[in-house]
C-alpha cells in the first residue's frame, strides 16, 4: 500500500512531469464509481499536485482565469499510482485520465480498484501530515492521549488510525515501532503517558522517552525514505535500497 513517502513522491512526479503542460479534456473508465469530471474542469488548465498523508489533491487551474481552480482528491487503495504517457497506448487500469491537445495523458492507475477520487479538498477528518504539519500532528496526539478511546487500544492499532497518524501504514508502523524499541502490543496511553506538551528533539537519543522517539520517527523516517530515494515501487536499484533499509518489515 502506498504510504506517506510514496504519495508524496507521486505529487512530486506529477508536478515535474506536468509543469507547463496545458490540459484540455478528461476521460474515465466506465465503472460507475469513477466520476466524470468533464463538465466541471476548465476548457484549458494546468495541473499541480500536493500530498497530505495518504491523500493526494490535483489542482486544475484555469488558464484564462487563474482564480478558478478545481480540486480533486485521490486515495490510492493498495496499489494506486500515476503515469504520464506521451503518444502511447493507455496503461491497463487507467481509471482517470487528463489529456493535453498533444496526446499527453496523465493517468491515475489502480489495478485493484480500491482507490477513488472526489471533487473537493483533503479530508478534514484525517489528521495532520507528520512532515508538513508536524507541530499540529504532535499537538493532536498530546491533547487526546488521556481521553480518547482510541488511545486505550494497542499502539499497533492506533498507528493505523488516519485520524491521528495520517500517512502511516503497515511498513512505516513496523519500522517506527521497532526502531523506537516499543512493543506493538503496548497500550497507546502508556506509550505517550510522559511526552511533554511541546516536542524538543535537539538531544533525542535511544534513552529519550519512547513516545517522544515514536513521534519523532513518524517524521524522520518518511523524510529519510524520500531524501535517500528508497522506493518499494521504483526501479530495481530503488527497490534494493528500500529492501536493504528495512529492519523488521517483510
Amino acid at each position: 500500500m502506498p504510504e506517506l513517502p510514496e504519495i508524496r513522491r507521486y505529487a512530486q512526479y506529477i508536478n515535474e512531469q506536468c509543469k507547463d503542460l496545458v490540459f484540455t479534456s478528461f476521460s474515465r473508465a466506465s465503472e460507475a464509481k469513477y466520476q466524470d469530471l468533464s463538465s466541471i474542469l476548465p476548457k484549458k488548465y494546468n495541473i499541480r499536485a500536493k500530498s497530505r498523508g495518504k491523500e493526494l489533491c490535483l489542482y486544475a487551474e484555469d488558464i484564462e482565469n487563474r482564480n478558478k481552480v478545481v480540486t480533486i482528491c485521490f486515495t490510492h487503495g493498495l496499489v494506486g499510482t500515476w503515469q504520464l504517457i506521451r503518444n502511447q497506448n493507455l496503461p491497463p487500469y487507467s481509471y482517470a485520465r487528463f489529456h493535453t491537445a498533444n496526446n499527453e495523458i496523465l493517468c491515475y492507475i489502480d489495478s485493484n480498484k480500491m482507490g477513488n477520487y472526489r471533487v473537493g479538498d483533503f479530508d478534514k477528518k484525517r489528521g495532520p501530515d507528520p512532515i508538513d504539519e508536524h507541530a499540529e500532528f504532535y499537538k493532536k496526539i498530546y491533547q487526546n492521549k488521556d481521553s480518547k478511546a482510541a488511545f486505550r487500544k494497542e499502539i499497533c492499532i492506533l498507528m493505523l488510525d488516519q485520524d491521528f497518524f495520517n500517512g502511516i501504514g503497515n511498513y512505516l508502523r513496523a519500522e517506527i515501532l521497532y526502531r523506537a524499541g516499543i512493543s506493538p502490543f503496548t497500550e497507546a496511553t502508556k506509550v505517550f503517558k510522559n511526552i511533554p506538551p511541546t516536542p524538543d528533539y535537539r538531544n533525542i537519543s535511544e534513552t529519550s522517552d519512547k513516545g517522544l522517539i515514536l513521534l519523532y520517527l513518524c517524521t524522520a523516517i518518511p523524510q529519510y525514505i524520500i531524501e535517500n530515494d528508497l522506493n518499494k515501487y521504483g526501479n530495481s536499484t530503488q527497490k534494493l535500497k528500500f529492501s536493504d533499509w528495512l529492519m523488521i518489515y517483510g
